[in-house]
């Protein structure tokens, strides 16, 4: 896997981070009503988790813009990253929502993608770490 070696591997990783939640922030607030059907979860709760990315997202693409990127800041979305996919496994196995079979689906397939993004800034980072 060549891309792994990208020397911008983990500014790629980010940026993409930014992108794929902001796409996710932009139906979750603009088609929440709909969504809600599908998925049998409550409009507002998609609604306020689209409110709640738009910071996210905007330090996202922030950072992945900047000339050069902090460990910590790097580390930040991680963590970030892995409570999100904590919470996206909470939401399938809890008792909070009774998502339909799109919803469990979404939710897994929302999961997956975090947690393989997660991945690969964690490969950018220890390459890093390897390397400095």
């Amino acid at each position: 896997m060549r891309w792994l070696q990208h020397p911008q591997l983990l500014r790629y990783a980010i940026r993409f981070d930014g992108v794929s939640a902001g796409t996710l922030m932009l139906g979750l607030l603009g088609l929440n009503q709909p969504l809600a059907q599908v998925f049998g979860l409550p409009s507002s709760f998609l609604w306020y988790v689209g409110l709640g990315l738009i910071p996210w997202v905007t330090w996202l693409v922030w950072l992945s813009f900047r000339p050069t990127i902090s460990r910590a800041a790097a580390w930040f979305v991680v963590v970030v990253n892995g409570l999100w996919l904590a919470e996206s496994i909470w939401l399938i196995v809890g008792p909070t929502f009774e998502p339909t079979v799109w919803g469990y689906g979404f939710l897994i397939a929302q999961a997956i993608l975090v947690a393989l993004i997660t991945e690969t800034e964690i490969i950018a980072l220890r390459r890093k770490l390897v390397n400095a």
